[in-house]
């Protein structure tokens, strides 16, 4: 329900914030949910290694990913905009057996179907 409702909601919001606004405010809403539970668990941070590459996709793929979509809801309506990205998994499993030789079992295509 959270997942669908939030295509309407970037929809609606988009009227009032730019897309940067609208990424900023979801990366916001994502590092209080993560900080919570980081606390709520009491476990320690992730090793020091780890933290370029945990903000160089943060800052790629989330804030890259947030700000295209809304702009992209700008164009195109809720239910289009879920629908192409819903599809992602199914393109990214389909590109990693032709490039990457990866398996396509029998249960993953039956989910893709």
């Amino acid at each position: 329900f959270a997942w669908a409702s939030a295509f309407v909601s970037i929809r609606s919001a988009g009227a009032a914030y730019s897309p940067g606004a609208l990424a900023l405010g979801r990366l916001l809403a994502a590092s209080l949910t993560l900080v919570t539970l980081l606390l709520v668990r009491r476990e320690g941070l992730p090793p020091r290694g780890a933290w370029r590459g945990i903000l160089l996709s943060g800052l790629v793929w989330f804030a890259g990913y947030t700000v295209a979509l809304n702009w992209g809801e700008r164009l195109v309506d809720a239910g289009t905009a879920s629908l192409l990205v819903n599809t992602g998994p199914i393109l990214m499993a389909l590109l990693a057996a032709r490039l990457l030789g990866e398996a396509l079992p029998p249960r993953l295509l039956t989910g893709m179907a």
